[in-house]
């Protein structure tokens, strides 16, 4: 399904796959254009490094929100978040990978 062209296009670099993900109907493809968004929005992000450009990057907030919430919910992505919550609750250490970067300090 084709986005809607009659829209401006604010951000050229990332927002035509973003409305292509958004618009995309057959689950076969979604996952296509989910790769693409995340690889534009990665791009983007890179380019506008040191640069104050507010509006953009608020946008590129709200696309990797929706980027994340259709991978989880119809492409069966984990829900990291819940996953999080529940080995903070149950007071679990951390094994493998995760202990490691639990460890580190940013």
């Amino acid at each position: 399904m084709e986005p809607n062209n009659s829209t401006k296009t604010e951000f050229p670099t990332w927002q035509r796959e973003y409305e292509e993900l958004i618009s995309e109907t057959e689950e076969t493809r979604l996952s296509e254009k989910a790769a693409e968004l995340e690889g534009a929005l990665f791009t983007r992000m890179q380019e506008l490094a040191g640069a104050d450009n507010a509006v953009e990057r608020a946008a590129i907030q709200q696309a990797s929100r929706t980027l994340l919430r259709v991978c989880q919910e119809k492409l069966g992505f984990p829900k990291w978040d819940k996953t999080i919550d529940r080995m903070r609750k149950s007071r679990r250490p951390a094994k493998g990978f995760t202990r490691k970067l639990a460890a580190r300090s940013f």
